[in-house]
């Protein structure tokens, strides 16, 4: 299961731009595969979160910051959508349905990689998924040397070999 974390608007500031084209590279090739089960997670920032009232941060809570990326809209549309609002995407609607597909492997790929990237790997390592990152297919606008400290650290925390390139990604799991 391919899981694109976030791949939203608000997210799309500069710094992000390689990895919205390496996103829009992975959605096409997955395009080619009718075996290949993907999934969406996006972010809602609600009134009175902790976001709002821990950071003042408001981002998030109107309509276009929550929109798909324009250029990856037509490939995320047809795929489940799944909405959260902190910084974990387990919500339980997501957790049952993994359970329902009866998933073992989840591959991620999206936005912020120093933030929701980072956590979630986490998260589902501990669950007891089997893992990988598609690195070059996540990023963060908090600047490289963060980008590149997340990455660093997953490599830590799951694995160097669970944390992969989208030509490994190709390469090794689904080749043709």
């Amino acid at each position: 299961m391919l899981i694109l974390i976030d791949p939203q608007k608000g997210f799309e500031k500069p710094g992000t731009e390689t990895g919205i084209k390496k996103l829009a590279e992975l959605l096409k090739y997955a395009d080619t595969k009718t075996d290949f089960k993907v999934l969406v997670c996006c972010f809602e920032n609600k009134p009175e979160s902790k976001f709002e009232t821990y950071l003042d941060w408001k981002g998030f809570q109107n309509e276009d910051d929550k929109k798909l990326i324009t250029g990856l809209h037509s490939f995320l549309s047809k795929y489940p959508e799944f909405w959260h609002s902190t910084y974990s995407i387990f919500t339980k609607e997501l957790c049952d349905y993994l359970k329902k597909q009866n998933v073992s492997d989840i591959y991620f790929a999206g936005f912020l990689t120093d933030v929701v990237v980072l956590k979630a790997s986490l998260d589902v390592f501990d669950l007891g998924f089997n893992v990988k990152v598609i690195a070059d297919c996540c990023a963060t606008y908090h600047g490289a040397n963060h980008n590149q400290y997340a990455i660093d650290t997953l490599r830590h925390a799951i694995g160097k070999t669970n944390v992969i390139t989208l030509s490994d990604f190709k390469n090794t799991f689904y080749k043709i």
